[in-house]
């Protein structure tokens, strides 16, 4: 027995030795964040390939199958917005709305690999996409996350149902993620017309995400305005041209659509999220819910206070200008890690948008990420104290965010629509994410505004 010990450990320390030479330091050597991150990545990646192995049922059809529609009926010289899928009141469930260039972007792969094939691909892309944008914002700047933490992070990500249900689907907001957190990132880094080459192809995939327009305004960016302006119109108008033979009518088409998905018959749908879907189901009649009262003048008074709050708190907490850099010592106390402060305004800037509407569903949400991550590391990694104690709060807020929509479970998350006919009390919970993202993006711009006032203290100027 002693014998068989001592030549197990004779072998157990050779072959220790062995691997030390023929394998890099840095993999033997594994971390235990490194570790859990792979395991639950692996996690994430069975549970979504449980759901690509299953065959939707009858009738049933991801997003990437309208995609994948509009791109073979424009390539056939078709007008891919006459298909709509009905519910059973009668009402349209979904249909094709984006601009023509998302089909244009789908058509090489839905040609080239039909079927299930062609949406195993987009969703593999679009996980990646996904965990692309979580490494940039996590790594970008000074003072980077640590990769064993980025693992961690991106490991636990998929494991939220939103996000394995958004890959299965093949939802284009996982990519125009990416494209806006780059577009961001260029534009804190002083690259102003490659950022506004990126924000102009975020904003062709869904053009309400142009309201980032206002961003690079308020920040007095104008060649990265210029720059995103001119990419979204033209991609926009190339995206028309193969289709101008028979004139305007893909256009009318394109408006139509947009026009229905923004009306009461639409947008009061439970999944959406917006105050303005909540007006809808409070104060007009809809197959979802009974409604307190109909009266439209409720509906667009309803409207006109949040948009005079969002409008408010948006006015209230930015400083109008470019962000002031300072000289080195002052940046890493007061303004340190501009870059960060600009993408935790998106953040704000989104949300204000969001909590309005007329239209947000839980996937429009994944455009929140940039602000989200900025937030946290503010809070939690810069070097600086006072920067560290005044976003605390956001963090803190963004935080409760996540858990209440970002877990594992449909059924658990604030998320999840409330699909029954719901009338009295009860239709005001149906809006709870709305009051839940205003709540949120209260807090970052109380966040905001202390840094401002800290930094107008800094230079000797009257509290604003």
């Amino acid at each position: 027995m002693h014998a068989n010990t001592r030549l197990w450990r004779s072998i157990r320390a050779r072959g220790s030795m062995v691997l030390r030479i023929v394998t890099p330091r840095v993999l033997w050597r594994v971390d235990a964040a490194v570790a859990l991150g792979g395991l639950l990545l692996v996690a994430g990646l069975a549970w979504i390939v449980r759901l690509w192995a299953g065959t939707p049922p009858d009738g049933v059809w991801v997003d990437y199958d309208l995609y994948a529609h509009a791109a073979l009926t424009l390539v056939a010289g078709g007008d891919p917005y006459a298909f709509q899928v009905p519910g059973e009141d009668g009402a349209v469930l979904y249909g094709y709305v984006y601009p023509p260039a998302v089909a244009w972007m789908v058509a090489p792969l839905a040609l080239a690999l039909p079927g299930r094939s062609g949406h195993l691909v987009w969703s593999l892309f679009c996980l990646v996409s996904f965990l692309a944008s979580l490494v940039l914002l996590l790594r970008a700047f000074r003072q980077p996350v640590p990769w064993p933490i980025v693992g961690l992070v991106a490991g636990a990500a998929t494991l939220a149902y939103a996000v394995r249900d958004n890959v299965y689907h093949g939802q284009l907001d996982l990519l125009l993620v990416l494209l806006g957190s780059g577009g961001l990132v260029l534009l804190a880094r002083g690259r102003p017309v490659a950022a506004g080459l990126l924000l102009g192809l975020t904003a062709s995939g869904k053009p309400f995400l142009a309201v980032l327009l206002l961003l690079l305004c308020w920040r007095q960016q104008w060649r990265a305005t210029v720059s995103m302006c001119m990419t979204g119109a033209l991609i926009l108008v190339a995206s028309f041209l193969p289709s101008l033979g028979s004139g305007l009518t893909l256009v009318d088409a394109w408006a139509g659509a947009s026009r229905y998905a923004a009306s009461p018959a639409f947008a009061a749908f439970p999944y959406n999220h917006a105050l303005s879907g909540l007006w809808l189901r409070l104060f007009t009649d809809t197959p979802f819910a009974t409604p307190w009262v109909v009266s439209p003048l409720l509906a667009s008074l309803a409207n006109a206070a949040i948009a005079v709050v969002v409008g408010g708190v948006w006015r209230w907490s930015m400083p109008f200008g470019p962000l002031a850099a300072g000289p080195d010592e002052a940046a890493s106390d007061l303004v340190e890690q501009p870059g960060l402060v600009l993408l935790a305004e998106s953040g704000l800037l989104l949300s204000l948008l969001f909590v309005f509407g007329p239209l947000s569903e839980l996937n429009h949400f994944f455009m929140l990420l940039p602000g989200l991550v900025a937030a946290l590391r503010l809070a939690l990694c810069s070097p600086s104290r006072s920067v560290r104690r005044r976003w605390l709060p956001a963090a803190v807020a963004w935080s409760v965010f996540l858990l209440l929509l970002a877990g594992p479970l449909r059924v658990l998350s604030w998320g999840h629509p409330i699909e029954a006919h719901l009338s009295g009390p009860a239709v005001l919970l149906t809006g709870r994410v709305g009051f839940l993202l205003l709540a949120v993006a209260i807090t970052v711009a109380w966040c905001r505004w202390s840094q401002r006032a800290a930094e107008r203290a800094r230079l000797g100027e009257s509290p604003p």
